[in-house]
């Protein structure tokens, strides 16, 4: 009855036809494969075409994916891999996977231009606007889900194009192309700096944070926030992290390894993306009909700078509230653990200051993101026993933790709960804070469940028009079968599936060290 009033006999003859043989080709798979871990897989991949085809209905599609300059593996670049598994980010490609390590950091980060260059350049043009994140590979965490992380990117841009809108003439800004689209991470202080300042350190905006927003300093000129950098706010470029449409980034990469090849100038890759930046923004003071730049600085002569180039605007500014990437460097008096169920966690330097309570409140973002702990529901072979639910709530056994419940690493000035830490700097807190992140105390039952969950989409609806989808595949020839099924492994930049038992099992007292539960070995 019920599909007689839906639809024709003839239809509904071949529905039932189709579930039929779905069955029929359901059960005889039982036969032919033996292995829960086997059967698993068939219906991972089942549901991860069911969510790309869902995807694909409500809108354009960009898919997200994830850059890791990193030749080989250790303890700080598997805690960054477990931080992306647990919490759904795409598989990383592992940048530079291999190449020869020499003792000097600099020169190594300096092998990311070229070689990041060359995987962008393998993009088509279909996947211009597909969604890059790069980020180090041995002092970045991830706190929260990519869907915060791609929300509040696309708030930052659009601040930031309303900024450029507040300061310069409509025509201007058509004639010269002035528009935010790439993100780098700030910094408190400019470095390297150089005799006669670069325009990097003196014709970068201000910073969006309110002054004295620190304490009572004036940071205003590059030499007074030299003096007092925990003081100063946050003005000037850190190339830890970058994130930006394929489209323009790939040129900012061009214009930097041009750079490299035609200016060089030491091993700090961080020199060149931002003596790049500073160039954009001294154009951009030639436009503001109110711009003043200061008399004790060498202005530069863009013609003679840019050589045969005539790009000198790369769309690039600053996550300058640590919304999305969060440094340590000269941030950590103002950062701790805030648990916003109206408890706080111990914890932070002594003489770190913590508002009173009721002026912190979790974002909204966090509020509707994918429970923290969603992986390990209940359900299916992933069900979870007694002690297991006590160690994730005490008081209450029926139910695992929201996102209200757990210690979220804090920026107490700015308030935000940022996606994403960089330990710049200050080494030796990727040791003392591990244990604190909100994942650690039970790592190895969440890595396992999570391992498998193949398929889940960054979003159930499309943001700003457009859906992002995890780019769970690189871009360059590859053998998806590889994976069989899983997301705990990285691939390299050669289009090689890594493991996570080859890249990782080595550290894994470093990454499960909080937790001890059983082994998260699968070597099916």
């Amino acid at each position: 009855m019920f599909l007689s009033r839906r639809c024709s006999p003839l239809t509904a003859a071949a529905s039932l036809a189709g579930l039929i043989l779905l069955i029929w080709l359901f059960f005889t798979s039982q036969g032919q494969v033996r292995s829960g871990e086997a059967r698993r897989r068939i219906w991972a991949n089942l549901h991860k075409q069911h969510s790309l085809r869902s995807v694909v209905k409500k809108g354009p599609v960009s898919h997200f994916h994830l850059l890791v300059p990193a030749s080989s593996s250790n303890e700080n670049l598997c805690r960054l891999l477990f931080s992306a598994v647990v919490l759904n980010y795409p598989p990383p490609i592992l940048v530079n996977w291999g190449a020869t390590e020499t003792d000097n950091v600099f020169a190594m980060h300096m092998g990311k231009i070229g070689k990041v260059l060359a995987y962008l350049e393998h993009f088509s043009k279909e996947q211009e606007d597909d969604l890059v994140l790069m980020v180090d590979g041995y002092d970045i965490w991830f706190q929260l889900p990519p869907e915060v992380l791609i929300k509040r990117y696309h708030e930052v841009i659009d601040a930031q194009n309303d900024r450029i809108k507040s300061a310069f003439a409509p025509k201007v800004i058509k004639d010269n192309d002035l528009r935010q689209t790439i993100l780098f991470g700030p910094d408190k202080v400019c470095w390297p700096d150089e005799p006669g300042g670069r325009p990097a350190c003196w014709a970068v905006p201000q910073s969006t944070l309110p002054k004295y927003a620190f304490g009572p300093y004036d940071d205003t000129d590059v030499a007074s926030a030299k003096q007092v950098p925990y003081q100063a706010r946050p003005r000037w470029l850190n190339s830890g992290s970058i994130m930006g449409p394929v489209k323009d980034v790939r040129p900012l990469f061009e214009a930097v390894a041009a750079r490299v090849r035609d200016h060089y100038h030491g091993d700090s890759d961080q020199y060149y993306f931002a003596t790049l930046w500073g160039f954009q923004e001294y154009a951009r003071l030639q436009y503001a009909s109110n711009a003043t730049i200061p008399t004790d600085v060498t202005q530069p002569d863009l013609e003679k700078e840019v050589g045969n180039s005539p790009k000198i605007e790369f769309h690039v500014s600053l996550d300058y509230e640590s919304s999305i990437f969060q440094p340590v460097g000269y941030y950590d008096p103002y950062l701790t653990w805030v648990r916003y169920d109206g408890s706080i966690q111990a914890g932070r330097p002594n003489y770190s200051p913590i508002p009173h309570l009721d002026v912190f409140e979790l974002e909204g973002d966090i509020k509707v993101a994918r429970p923290p702990l969603a992986a390990m529901e209940p359900l299916g072979e992933h069900r979870l026993n007694d002690l297991d639910k006590a160690k994730f709530n005490n008081t209450d056994n029926t139910r695992l933790k929201r996102w209200p419940e757990i210690p979220l690493f804090t920026n107490i000035i700015t308030k935000h709960v940022p996606p994403l830490l960089h330990f710049m700097m200050e080494k030796p807190y990727r040791i003392k804070w591990w244990d604190r992140m909100w994942y650690a105390p039970f790592a190895r039952e969440l890595f396992l469940a999570s391992a498998t969950a193949v398929g889940i989409p960054i979003f159930t609806k499309p943001l700003n028009g457009r859906m992002f989808a995890n780019a769970d595949v690189p871009v360059i020839e590859h053998e998806a079968e590889s994976t069989q099924g899983r997301r705990d492994g990285a691939w390299s930049d050669k289009g090689e599936w890594l493991p996570w038992n080859i890249l990782c099992e080595a550290h894994d007292e470093y990454v499960f060290g909080a937790d001890q539960g059983p082994a998260v070995h699968n070597h099916d």
